[in-house]
């Protein structure tokens, strides 16, 4: 993967990756109706007309990353938090271990393998690889192996359980292409394959 001027931009969260724009620096209070524990929020300098942002960093005006629409945020937020279940909950790799995996999975320098500056395909790869990261520690740990499956298309497919919504449904992606969408969770079953 080449990176450009303009790109490397992008990831320092200098330039908007939407209209090309600079960045401007807001105080949380100002962009978000409610506390979220950040005290600066840098946004594209067309916000609110493009709403590209990210966070600051603690204490600072630094941009934590590249800037990102909120449908994108939403996804970093989601692939945090599987990752942080790996590295700081569960402690079943140390960060550095992790983003060089996740570099490699992803095919993208080491350098840029933290989470604030993928795009919103690469945070759903990311969320994905650390969830089978996790199943694949818990294997190793019980000794229990199941494959989640659904029916699609009159055919068994293999999924990974990405989030359940409620008691009666759940978002999956599909191995086979990577696509997601909401199923029912009476439609998922567990199989168990001969070792």
């Amino acid at each position: 993967m080449k990176i450009n001027a303009f790109h490397l931009q992008v990831l320092k969260g200098e330039k908007c990756p939407y209209c090309r724009s600079g960045t401007k620096v807001i105080p949380a209070t100002i962009f978000y109706d409610t506390v979220v524990g950040v005290d600066f929020v840098v946004a594209c300098r067309n916000y609110p007309q493009c709403n590209a942002y990210t966070h600051a960093y603690p204490n600072s005006t630094k941009p934590q990353g590249r800037l990102v629409d909120k449908a994108t945020m939403r996804k970093r937020t989601m692939a945090y938090k599987q990752f942080n279940r790996l590295v700081i909950l569960k402690q079943l790799m140390t960060k550095k271990e992790a983003l060089a995996e996740l570099s490699e999975h992803l095919e993208i320098p080491l350098e840029y393998s933290e989470i604030c500056y993928l795009n919103a395909k690469n945070c759903m790869r990311a969320e994905t690889w650390a969830i089978k990261k996790f199943w694949h520690f818990e294997y190793k740990r019980t000794g229990k192996f199941t494959v989640p499956m659904t029916v699609r298309n009159g055919k068994r497919r293999k999924i990974t359980i990405i989030e359940q919504v409620d008691s009666y449904n759940s978002v999956v992606e599909f191995e086979e292409d990577e696509k997601r969408m909401m199923i029912e969770a009476s439609k998922i079953f567990f199989f168990k394959p001969r070792t």
